[in-house]
């Protein structure tokens, strides 16, 4: 099959596609997989509960709810706080990140709920919305 559309239609036909592709992967971008790596290597180490809860290859779903990555659950809305973009590449901004939160209370206000860490020394970190983490299948 041969085109026949005219040299000007084709080139805008071009670079509509190449427009809606760089917008899509952009939008991919957005939750930042620097930080999920450095979670990771963090937590999920070989024995742990929240590595037997998750898998070895985690969750988006740490920090975020539903299928927008824009949406956060408690963990991740704690984490964004302390993080901004410019820090994907800033592993030591990360981990204090993690650090600061993991002694956070999982509840804010309720000094009697568990921190987020101990929640992941658990296994039994809300992933998503406020279900605890689905078994990993394999």
């Amino acid at each position: 099959m041969v085109c026949q559309l005219p040299g000007y239609a084709l080139r805008v036909t071009v670079f509509l596609a190449v427009a809606a592709t760089v917008a899509a992967r952009s939008e991919s971008g957005l939750a930042r997989p620097q930080f999920k790596n450095v979670w990771d290597e963090k937590y999920l180490l070989a024995g742990s509960k929240i590595r037997d809860a998750l898998g070895e290859g985690g969750s988006c779903h740490v920090c975020h709810a539903g299928p927008s990555k824009k949406k956060r659950n408690a963990y991740g809305a704690a984490l964004s706080e302390l993080l901004a973009r410019g820090d994907v590449n800033d592993t030591a901004r990360i981990l204090e990140a993690l650090e600061t939160v993991a002694d956070q209370h999982s509840v804010a206000g309720d000094e009697t709920s568990p921190t987020f860490g101990q929640l992941i020394a658990e296994g039994t970190l809300p992933i998503g919305g406020d279900e605890p983490p689905p078994r990993h299948r394999r």
